[in-house]
């Protein structure tokens, strides 16, 4: 039976396995269906890693974002982003997207409906009037039309019905938390059948800034348009037509050190006041997006073959501007605006004969983005090399040399404590900068770039899985790749004057150190030479680029499958992923080119029902065999104007190793019991130094990816009360832990977030006809306090370093009714 609004106990998160759930009126464990291998079969016959979640699983463990799925997904993380709620860094068995600029495509395929999202800033969608959610781990591309080099998460949303339903849901909890959920679905013909919902979700956010008001907030109203289309008995059509809207502030950043480095009456000291934080007060902060979605399947059935044709378009605009610097003063100001039009068409024709389960397709997608991005700082810092290492030249009298400040630099660097031979980093050096007028009020230096992509991405597919006798099966499968990408676009350079976001207009541009010469106490700029690396190439003068490339690449797979008796299943796979180049695409970066990623992924695995169908054990052990991972990497330049300077670069690590381990186990030992639990071990290592064309980069031989924790566990207990007319009454504990990571490949200790542990607990009642559901939560229950995410870590050169940290303890209240 479908339940909307259900209180039955979790079907939820099975690593290597599917969606369990346990029956009211049997303790045995739920047979669950997916579509992994492009036809409905259940999910423990699948040789393959995965997750699934039906739709009465989002409700119970009260997932409304994508990014959540992750809690009860072993060997899964997915933290808010540099973009906030709509741009989620998801990280599959260790591998994470590494670059968060829009012309930047992910190692993980997320499809909604049938439809590539290949844009990350459109990860964070609304989870909403779902149907099911599929997680498959290891290289996706025989049986999807993009290529995927870790993962796929689909995404499909509930069906039509011929009977007319309806539903609404409302959630109401701390910090103003307001959700309202409605659908509505029948027949609108014979043949023609309709469904329309829609979902808005606001809070006012658990973060205030030092007047008061809500630093991050949430605000997300999304709809969807389903309708079905018997054309006649061999054709069927599924039109999707989604629109999403976001008016969020976004992620905010606290100061983990005891004071800010470039403003000292700013708050910080790690989790003592996380939810407050410090802003520039009249800067204003955004996060608005919206995205269009459709998907047009036709489904032809002809005979012992059917042709499935996926059309989709995707249209996507973005606008985020934030403060990141934790403190009060005009620096660390962001904005980036992202448009992206994207069309797809994929052609399956696939079949089955009694040995024999075939998919042959091609794919083609077009995407143009348009992107631009700017990152403001006071204008004096553009002088002081971004990143300065204790180490170089960065004493005292080493800048009173390269600045010509004379006197009064010394002066107050002494005042402040400093001696000539002290060496500063750049926080340092701003506040003597600070304290000898040297850094005129209201003037900002932006570095910024625009891009201009055209991505076009065809493949050939195929996909064979032969039954060679009533226990052994192999599958085969191949893939041919190609990307094309024509780029153009241009640095900025430093633009001086105005804050533009207090309506003053475009900058003025200079080819000095980023200071108004008519402003007090303003630099002779003549005398002076601009750092290319900081503030454009051509000496702060705008520079055009354009660059176009290809990348063509076979990958697939073979695996062979035992499955001794109806209960066991054993399987063995080798597989390759592919992810095409790429360039750099982020403001402050020269323009480079990376070759593609391949991983080679070996796989061991097993799945099982045991005790007369009570419990399924799933376990699975790989490897993964990385080369030319895209990572980003600081990379030391020569610098003008003080000698050497830091820049973020992607590069390619030629080799890395990844292996792990998964297993989970559902049971159901009595009527009305169900016990899911989970477990991932993860062990990630860089095996060879990479190499840039120019300038130095740290030793990262050794080191561990980035969202790649060593350990994770999850687990749900809930027990179902039958109340006779009253109904039933569910009460529940679910939980996680994630073990701690570093955030970039360098493992720089200032970027690695804390482990934790999540549970939350809540009370669900029904009534007999399950028309109405009420249910009582209590999220993290223990009021768990933790960085979540560091990312805007910065070194000790740049003197501070930013995290984003954990929900305080929320209640709440959710009452459906569904008809």
């Amino acid at each position: 039976m479908t339940r909307n609004f259900p209180v039955k106990p979790l079907v939820a998160a099975v690593v290597v396995g599917s969606t369990l759930a346990a029956d009211w009126a049997a303790a045995q464990i739920e047979e669950v269906l997916v579509t992994a291998q492009r036809r409905t079969e259940s999910a423990q016959d699948v040789p393959v890693s995965l997750t699934a979640y039906s739709a009465e699983d989002l409700k119970i463990v009260n997932i409304t974002r994508s990014s959540e799925l992750a809690a009860q997904t072993p060997n899964m993380v997915a933290v808010d982003g540099n973009f906030g709620l709509s741009a989620p860094i998801i990280s599959m068995r260790g591998v994470s997207n590494v670059d968060f600029s829009a012309i930047s495509n992910t190692p993980i395929a997320v499809y909604s409906d049938g439809v590539i999202l290949n844009n990350i800033q459109t990860h964070g969608f609304a989870m909403f009037d779902l149907d099911q959610v599929e997680i498959l781990r290891g290289p996706q591309g025989t049986l999807f039309g993009r290529n995927s080099t870790t993962g796929a998460m689909q995404v499909f949303s509930a069906r039509p019905t011929e009977e007319f339903s309806a539903g609404i849901e409302a959630t109401f909890g701390r910090f103003d938390r307001s959700r309202q959920e409605a659908f509505v679905s029948g027949a609108l013909t014979e043949d023609v059948r309709g469904r329309l919902a829609y979902v808005s979700n606001r809070s006012s956010g658990y973060v205030k800034d030092q007047l008061g008001r809500d630093a991050q907030n949430e605000d997300v109203q999304a709809a969807r348009l389903s309708v079905d289309w018997d054309v006649n008995k061999d054709i069927v059509v599924e039109w999707r037509l989604a629109h999403q809207q976001i008016d969020n502030k976004p992620v905010v950043f606290h100061n983990q050190l005891p004071a800010n480095a470039f403003d000292p009456s700013s708050p910080g000291g790690g989790a003592s006041d996380y939810r407050r934080v410090t802003l520039s007060p009249d800067y204003e902060r955004k996060e608005k997006g919206e995205t269009i979605m459709s998907s047009l399947t036709f489904d032809w059935d002809l005979g012992d073959v059917n042709l499935v044709s996926v059309t989709g378009f995707v249209d996507h605009d973005f606008l985020y501007q934030n403060d990141e610097d934790a403190s009060t003063q005009p620096i660390g100001h962001s904005q980036a605006f992202t448009g992206q039009r994207q069309f797809t068409q994929e052609f399956r024709l696939q079949g089955e004969t009694e040995k024999l389960d075939w998919v042959a397709g091609a794919f083609f997608m077009d995407e143009d983005v348009e992107s631009q991005a700017s990152y403001d700082i006071n204008g004096v810092l553009a002088a002081i090399p971004h990143g300065f290492v204790p180490g170089s030249d960065g004493s005292v009298g080493g800048f009173d040399a390269a600045l010509g400040l004379g006197g009064a630099w010394i002066a107050s660097a002494a005042a402040a404590g400093f001696a000539p031979t002290d060496f500063l980093n750049v926080a340092q050096a701003y506040n003597v900068l600070q304290a000898i007028g040297r850094i005129p009020a209201g003037n900002v230096s932006t570095r910024a770039n625009k891009h201009k992509q055209n991505l076009e991405s065809m493949a050939l597919f195929s996909h064979l899985k032969y039954r060679i006798n009533d226990y052994w099966g192999a599958t085969v499968g191949l893939r041919w790749s190609r990307d094309e990408k024509d780029l153009s676009g241009q640095y900025l350079g430093c633009y001086v004057g105005q804050n533009p976001n207090a309506g003053q207009g475009r900058f003025d541009q200079l080819q000095g150190i980023g200071v108004d010469p008519n402003a007090p106490f303003g630099f002779d700029i003549a005398g002076l030479v601009m750092d290319p690396e900081i503030c454009g190439i051509n000496n702060g003068a705008p520079e055009n680029f354009a660059r176009d490339a290809s990348w063509d690449s076979l990958s697939g797979k073979v695996s062979f499958e035992y499955t001794p008796d109806e209960e066991s299943l054993y399987y063995f796979g080798i597989s390759r992923g592919f992810k095409g180049g790429s360039f750099n695409g982020t403001y402050y970066n020269r323009l480079v080119e990376v070759d593609p990623e391949k991983l080679t992924s070996i796989e061991l695995g097993t799945k099982h029902y045991l005790l007369d169908r009570r419990m399924t054990l799933n376990a699975a052990l790989f490897q993964y065999d990385y080369t030319d991972f895209q990572a980003v990497i600081a990379v030391t330049l020569p610098s003008q104007l003080q000698g050497t300077t830091v820049v973020n670069e992607l590069v390619n690590v030629p080799d890395s190793t990844i292996r792990g381990a998964e297993v989970e186990m559902a049971y159901n030992p009595v009527t009305n019991l169900v016990l899911t639990l989970g477990a991932s071990w993860l062990d990630s290592e860089v095996d060879k130094q990479p190499t840039v064309a120019a300038g130095a980069i740290p030793d990262i031989r050794g080191n561990a990816f980035r969202y790649a924790p060593e350990f994770t566990f999850n687990g749900v207990l809930s027990y179902t009360f039958e109340l006779g007319e009253m109904g039933f009454i569910t009460p529940q504990l679910d939980w996680s832990y994630t073990d701690e990571y570093f955030t970039d490949i360098a493992n720089n200790p200032l970027g690695k977030t804390e482990d934790n542990w999540m549970t939350n607990a809540r009370i669900s009642w029904t009534s007999t006809d399950e028309s109405l559901n009420a249910t009582f939560f209590v999220e993290n229950l223990t009021d768990e306090v933790y960085n979540s995410s560091n990312t805007r870590e910065f070194t000790e050169s740049f003197g501070s370093t930013f995290s984003t940290y954990s929900k305080p303890r929320t209640v709440g209240l959710t009452v459906a009714y569904r008809l």
